[in-house]
């Protein structure tokens, strides 16, 4: 997981998670923590810091689908999440647009 040394004086507002991805808003940055392979033992964690985010969707799980899509444009990546259905869809539009717009 995420340790203090690597928060430094950030603080995590707010975390959503999927089946295999985790993404942290803290106060600087959003960062995606990405199980990868079959059996998870393999962690990726990226950082993006808020002014570099273009972009970004939020889109509601269908009939069949239980997921919520959360796409993020941000320089020179793409970053495709599934989350939990029982995300809160607007309070997460709200969030990035807080934090993209007081970034740029």
């Amino acid at each position: 997981g995420i340790n203090a040394e690597y928060m430094g004086h950030e603080e995590i507002s707010v975390g959503y998670r999927g089946r295999r991805d985790t993404v942290l808003f803290t106060s600087h940055r959003m960062i995606v923590i990405d199980v990868q392979g079959l059996t998870g033992k393999k962690t990726s964690y990226t950082t993006v810091l808020y002014k570099r985010i273009s972009s970004f969707s939020v889109e509601s799980a269908g009939t069949l689908d239980t997921d919520i899509d959360l796409v993020i444009n941000a320089t020179g990546v793409t970053f495709r999440l599934g989350l939990s259905k029982d995300t809160d869809m607007f309070g997460l539009q709200r969030l990035l647009a807080s934090v993209t717009t007081s970034a740029h």
